[in-house]
């Protein structure tokens, strides 16, 4: 699909929408729905699930300067995320690689709608693979097998995080609401840090954590924070 101007535009059974906002120069653009699982991750995280069923593949040429969002559904119908999608405690987010020579990981998002139901906005879209996946807040960080030695406390929190990491490296910090939007993220060397979080972002409630080394997906953690 060619684009000369900013606009919108729903790709046809895709379930997709771009949303662009500027350009300068003629884009070219491809959207679909690939009815098949993705690859699963190159590195288990526990409580996180992606989708047995469907992703997404958009290609073509970005210019330089192109500003566009794109919009993805998810629904849990009896077709379409049912599989994915269990209950309430399921929270919905958009994974994202370049190609599949690298792992999916979490990007800055919003979502707009309910557990069952919506669309989640991607602020910067670019060329790749997007996949619909889920976190189960339901499971506690007891309940689950994760790598050994990634201490986080206080949690709950009143929005002061510690980190205690077994291992040096170079670490990349998300924290996504339950909504599953994005609220803020650190990055940084070593292995031990402090996040201070700004309150006027945190609202009392189950918070998820990414967590990243040199790129690489290691955990998914869940965080309460308290007033």
């Amino acid at each position: 699909m060619k684009f000369t101007e900013a606009q919108d535009f729903v790709f046809p059974d895709t379930y997709f929408k771009i949303l662009i906002g500027l350009l300068e120069e003629p884009a070219f653009i491809q959207a679909t729905n690939d009815w098949v699982g993705p690859d699963s991750l190159k590195t288990e995280v526990p409580g996180l699930r992606l989708s047995p069923n469907r992703y997404w593949t958009i290609v073509g040429y970005f210019p330089e300067g192109m500003q566009a969002q794109g919009r993805f559904y998810y629904d849990k119908g009896v077709y379409l995320d049912s599989p994915l999608i269990q209950s309430e405690t399921d929270s919905v987010v958009i994974l994202y690689r370049e190609d599949p020579s690298k792992d999916w990981h979490s990007i800055s998002q919003n979502r707009m709608g309910i557990w069952s139901v919506g669309y989640i906005f991607i602020d910067d879209l670019q060329a790749g693979e997007y996949t619909l996946a889920v976190y189960d807040l339901s499971v506690g960080n007891k309940e689950l097998k994760k790598p050994s030695g990634y201490k986080i406390f206080p949690n709950p929190a009143k929005g002061e995080l510690n980190f205690d990491f077994p291992l040096e490296g170079n670490y990349l910090l998300e924290l996504n609401n339950a909504n599953g939007n994005f609220i803020d993220s650190i990055s940084f060397k070593g292995k031990k840090e402090k996040w201070q979080l700004s309150s006027n972002n945190l609202k009392p409630g189950p918070y998820i954590l990414f967590i990243y080394e040199s790129g690489r997906l290691l955990t998914v953690e869940r965080v309460v924070f308290v007033k």
